[in-house]
């Protein structure tokens, strides 16, 4: 039995790999972000290994952005894998490795990856995630089997959904709105009980999308100012993440527009106000 939330074709495909001892030795798991890939991958090396804290175990090795300031993968990270892999297993099977949102790999470390990938030493196997495989090396991802995770289906969303104790009928409805088939999202807006913020900050991009010029000045100014119920840095990634679910002309521009102002926020000589008003003003 699996843990991980549909995707039964990828589980049993898996599933019967493992039965076989066939596994590959390279696994490219793409699709949209937050939908389960990582924690598919993660459930797969628990049940080959026989362990449950893989992050902790000395035959787990996990690359991902989250370690560096730039928000990207480094060369100095492979250095440190080919160390790893230097090694024989401790006390499984396998040498795992996964690298996390593989696209944020430079192309010094892509290149590096893609070298061991080439001639990759046993017993280890590799799970390449992202969610953008477009920014992957396509050298990389043709040394991968490709696995697609696909949005899941709404009877799936509606069985995961009512699985959740203590959410109401409207949580859930927005949620299922909101998250766009990915699981992995709603599992993280649960565990954090932020609803009430989303809900929010969703219904207030909606009225500035929509608004007149003076009245999008007023939001903007409740939000800098705190005073809708939530930060404005979380309202960019709520916005993101809602955003995404769409793909007409008018909301890839707002998704743009919020892109630049995320990026441009990291800058502290730039005015936030100004930032806020520019992105919202100009579509």
């Amino acid at each position: 039995m699996w843990a991980t939330f549909g995707f039964e074709a990828i589980k049993r495909d898996l599933g019967n790999q493992f039965k076989r001892d066939d596994l590959n030795q390279a696994y490219f798991f793409h699709g949209q972000e937050m939908i389960g890939k990582k924690t598919l991958g993660f459930e797969l090396i628990r049940k080959v290994n026989k362990i449950e804290d893989i992050l902790q175990h000395p035959d787990f090795f996990l690359i991902s952005s989250e370690e560096n300031d730039s928000n990207l993968i480094h060369i100095d990270q492979v250095r440190n894998l080919r160390k790893f892999l230097a090694l024989k297993p401790h006390s499984s099977q396998y040498r795992f490795v996964l690298i996390d949102e593989a696209h944020e790999m430079t192309l010094e470390s892509g290149n590096a990856i893609l070298k061991i990938l080439e001639e990759p030493p046993s017993p280890a196997i590799f799970i390449v995630v992202s969610s953008r495989p477009d920014l992957v090396l396509k050298t990389i991802v043709s040394r991968c089997q490709s696995v697609y995770f696909p949005p899941h289906s709404e009877k799936t969303m509606t069985t995961y959904l009512n699985s959740l104790e203590a959410l109401s009928e409207s949580q859930k409805k927005f949620l299922s709105q909101f998250s766009n088939g990915r699981i992995g999202l709603i599992q993280s807006l649960y565990e954090r009980n932020d609803f009430d913020k989303i809900k929010k900050a969703v219904a207030d991009l909606r009225e500035i999308i929509s608004a007149p010029i003076y009245r999008r000045l007023d939001l903007i100014d409740l939000i800098l100012k705190e005073k809708r119920g939530y930060q404005p840095m979380e309202a960019i990634i709520y916005w993101l993440l809602y955003l995404r679910t769409f793909t007409n002309r008018k909301k890839n521009s707002i998704v743009n527009n919020i892109l630049k102002l995320s990026q441009d926020l990291d800058n502290p000589a730039l005015n936030q106000r100004l930032l806020f008003e520019e992105a919202f003003i100009s579509f």
